[in-house]
């Protein structure tokens, strides 16, 4: 088999968290897992017809700690609700982004993890990562960029 027979996704979260004044408070990095939705949504996007909208863009924010690759939801899913992300790609281009950005928070809020969603309520999860506590205050602004790539492997 070649190496363009094998693909790997790979992916890479940044969370930057800022005061209403714009000063940046903390900065989160890592990788994201592949959970049990993540094959199945890719599969049904290339071989079913689609009966409902697939599009895998909502960002979704949550209070607990931990990961498992059978996860299908975000533990303690918090925050004002499931924000619709901005989708930018380079045609031609092995990468793409999807980037948040969230503001409307009613009161002091930790969270340990992200994931991006096929519904703003309910749904698929397709990707989730965990990070180290991030506490979100009233008026703060969370901007979360997720960039993907695919590669031979």
């Amino acid at each position: 088999m070649s190496n363009l027979e094998k693909m790997v996704m790979g992916n890479t979260v940044t969370l930057v968290l800022r005061d209403r004044e714009g000063h940046i408070k903390a900065i989160r990095k890592g990788h994201n897992m592949k959970v049990y939705g993540t094959m199945n949504i890719i599969a049904s996007m290339l071989f079913n017809a689609p009966t409902t909208d697939r599009t895998v863009n909502k960002l979704g924010l949550g209070s607990a700690n931990g990961i498992a690759s059978a996860d299908t939801a975000l533990s303690g899913e918090v925050g004002p609700s499931r924000t619709l992300g901005r989708f930018s790609h380079d045609a031609g281009s092995a990468m793409w982004n999807l980037s948040w950005s969230q503001t409307a928070w009613a009161a002091s809020t930790s969270i340990y993890q992200a994931g991006i969603f096929d519904s703003y309520t309910g749904g698929n999860l397709y990707l989730k990562t965990t990070f180290l506590q991030l506490t979100v205050m009233s008026q703060d602004i969370l901007n979360v960029a997720w960039l993907q790539s695919l590669a031979s492997a």
